[in-house]
């Protein structure tokens, strides 16, 4: 009688262990990566990548997160060896020039930079995960761009 006992005491109390132990057991996951966004992170921007090329020495760097269901930019631009008069996001493949799709600030500009775009139109936000758009900063020496990169995805 007295296993009996012991033995339903037991699983009466498994039944009310058990679901909360089953609970907690959730997909903790912390590493995953929401799918809304996208990551670009670390485009080098250089002289060499304007078009036409230059021998500017000045560099600088582009990262950025696009959230899908925000459809907004949120980006850090670096830049050293350059006076920035002027910058911009512009629709274009590599090696091809391209118009403005949306100015960056406005002067005085110091690096970084870290702001975000207002939400992009479809065609935007189609050309910007297709990596058909690259940053651009201008200067006074260099009054169509000094340093370029293209937006790419990581």
């Amino acid at each position: 009688m007295k296993t009996k006992t012991v033995f339903f005491r037991l699983a009466l109390g498994l039944l009310f262990v058990l679901p909360f132990a089953l609970v907690s057991c959730g997909d903790d996951d912390e590493d995953t990566q929401p799918t809304n966004l996208v990551q670009f992170q670390n485009t080098t921007l250089t002289g060499a990548k304007e078009v036409p090329a230059n021998n500017s020495t000045a560099t600088g760097t582009f990262s950025g997160t696009y959230n899908q269901d925000t459809k907004i930019l949120t980006y850090t631009i670096t830049w050293t060896g350059l006076t920035a008069t002027n910058m911009h996001f512009h629709k274009g493949e590599v090696g091809s020039p391209g118009p403005v799709v949306i100015p960056i600030g406005s002067a005085p500009y110091t690096s970084p930079i870290n702001a975000q775009t207002p939400p992009l139109t479809q065609d935007q936000e189609a050309d910007l995960l297709a990596g058909r758009w690259f940053v651009n900063i201008h200067s006074a020496a260099f009054q169509g761009g000094e340093i370029r990169g293209q937006v790419v995805r990581q």
